[in-house]
């Protein structure tokens, strides 16, 4: 990825949808996000209590008293921050709340820790003591159960040590970096929010070095949505229209800088400029949207080209479809890149009526955004996807063997060189597949089995549904008559290779992921083909293409 409650920089937050790196929850709390790798932010009935005590007993997990009518004071929640954070943050350093050092370390940590609890989690029912009935392992599909398992065990297995390495240099350039922007530009101090984590980095889907971050900037508060307009344009996407153009509460933006600022009067004349420039005809144009923030993105590099770092070397800018990439090298020559994919954070009643009513379908409420994704055409750029990624991961909540069998049918792509198909395109058929099948009751190889044959069911019509608007093909314009041919019956020909290896001991489909079955890396002079029975093995490491 619920109501987008409004928000406000002061405290507290207001809206129960992602992070506040202010103020991390225990995974203790009820509040904690337990479907997520991120705490919850919190809302007012957490500190619906009558004294400052009171407040403590709330976030500690005690039960609540009879107290919900009453709203915490401003001294009750001045004591709270004052304990959580030292002296109330002054709205002259107002990003110093957002980017203290420790807050977030200590974000991060609980990041960390839902990550290894979940991780524990799929260990336990993939590898440990099964959770399955009976009768379900007996299905002759589950014989591939130890092959899959040594495949995740020896091949897609991340070093700690290095998943570490990276995450202290994404740490170091985050933490330096949102503050240079907000510094600056105004309107980006004014607009953004917080920084969601999404994609295959922070899902634990990744299959090699975690070299890869993807971060959701969350802009587009509330206080400027007075005369928006979301429109239904069909196939996932929306169009944001302003008959009226933004209108910008001047006393938010002066809550931002500070009453005393100096430079409040022409920062406020800055805002307001660049947010008519983001409006072509009434719309919010995604090709303005994206050039500003690659604008404030190379502003902020340009003011930290003296900055003095200790794991970073150099760093750059690029762009990759709705993100603005920062390409970084590290100290020890490594290199890693962040997408910061600016993410416009929208009221619930705006979302479109189909997408509503499939997450009130799953009794699931959360926020949702629009990202600069959409039809190239120029007349097509008032267009942008709508986000559920919150949605998502509460949907995949439990599914311990989901996010293993998304790892392993990465890897198959990877050795078969299918690039045409995303991470998010096969994590998308999954989504289909579990409300389709009751995956949860089945093994790995049964699993996998059926992925192949509904993707192979997708190369034969090309098309795979984007999960929460079925009109819109995310296979459209993506490859050619050729590529989906030649895909449809490479998987008619694994499935068959399966299946025989029921019966024949000799039959080694796993060396089509690139090992044999006890997890062993083999290598190739060419991609293996169906009709070769030996390839040599090695120990080698195979290659393995970037997500």
């Amino acid at each position: 990825m619920q109501d987008a409650g409004s928000r406000d920089t002061n405290f507290p937050p207001t809206s129960p949808s992602a992070p506040v790196l202010r103020h991390p929850l225990p995974p203790s709390h009820p509040q904690f996000c337990r479907s997520s790798v991120f705490p919850a932010a919190y809302n007012h009935s957490t500190f619906a209590a009558t004294s400052t005590k009171k407040i403590y007993g709330a976030l500690r997990g005690e039960p609540a008293q009879e107290h919900h009518q009453h709203q915490p004071s401003r001294t009750e929640m001045t004591a709270y921050r004052q304990a959580q954070m030292g002296p109330e943050v002054s709205s002259y350093n107002w990003f110093t709340g957002w980017f203290n050092p420790n807050t977030l370390s200590s974000f991060w940590q609980k990041v960390k820790e839902q990550q290894v609890e979940e991780r524990l989690a799929t260990e336990k029912v993939v590898f440990g003591e099964s959770v399955l009935r009976p009768e379900a392992l007996k299905h002759g599909y589950n014989t591939f159960d130890p092959w899959f398992r040594n495949l995740l065990s020896h091949v897609l297995r991340i070093d700690n040590g290095e998943r570490q390495e990276f995450v202290k240099a994404f740490d170091e350039i985050i933490d330096v970096l949102l503050k240079e922007m907000g510094e600056a530009d105004p309107l980006f101090k004014y607009l953004y929010r917080q920084i969601a984590p999404a994609g295959s980095s922070w899902e634990d889907l990744k299959i090699c070095s975690p070299d890869e971050f993807d971060l959701n900037l969350i802009l587009f508060p509330l206080d400027i949505q007075e005369n928006v307009t979301v429109e239904d344009v069909g196939s996932g996407h929306v169009a944001i229209r302003l008959d009226y153009g933004f209108d910008v509460p001047e006393n938010k933006v002066l809550k931002k800088f500070g009453c005393h600022s100096e430079k409040f009067p022409s920062h406020y004349e800055s805002i307001k400029a660049q947010l008519r420039n983001w409006v072509e005809e009434s719309y919010v144009s995604r090709s303005n949207v994206m050039n500003w923030l690659k604008r404030v993105v190379d502003l902020a590099l340009l003011r930290l080209q003296r900055h003095q770092w200790n794991f970073i070397r150099h760093m750059s800018r690029s762009t990759s479809g709705p993100a603005v990439t920062i390409n970084a090298t590290m100290k020890n020559g490594k290199t890693f890149s962040i997408d910061l994919v600016p993410a416009l954070e929208l009221s619930q009643k705006h979302l479109p009526n189909r997408t509503s009513a499939k997450l009130k379908a799953k009794s699931i409420s959360r926020t949702w955004y629009a990202i600069p994704k959409g039809p190239s055409e120029k007349s097509h750029q008032k267009m942008w996807r709508t986000s559920l990624y919150e949605a998502e991961r509460d949907f995949m909540n439990g599914q311990y063997h989901v996010k293993p069998c998304i790892r392993i049918m990465k890897r198959l792509r990877d050795v078969q060189e299918w690039k045409v198909l995303s991470s998010y395109y096969l994590k998308t058929k999954f989504m289909w597949m579990m409300e389709e099948q009751e995956l949860r009751k089945m093994g790995l190889g049964r699993i996998i089995m059926l992925a192949l044959q509904s993707l192979e069911d997708a190369m034969e019509k090309n098309q795979i549904n984007y999960y929460w608007d079925d009109k819109l093909n995310l296979l459209e314009n993506r490859g050619n008559k050729d590529f989906f041919n030649n895909a449809r019956n490479r998987l008619r020909g694994i499935i068959k290779e399966f299946e025989r290896s029921v019966h024949d001991d000799t039959v080694n489909p796993m060396r089509l992921f690139g090992c044999d079955k006890d997890g062993n890396l083999l290598t190739f002079q060419k991609k293996p083909s169906l009709a070769e029975r030996s390839p040599s093995s090695s120990n080698a490491e195979a290659n393995c293409a970037v997500m």
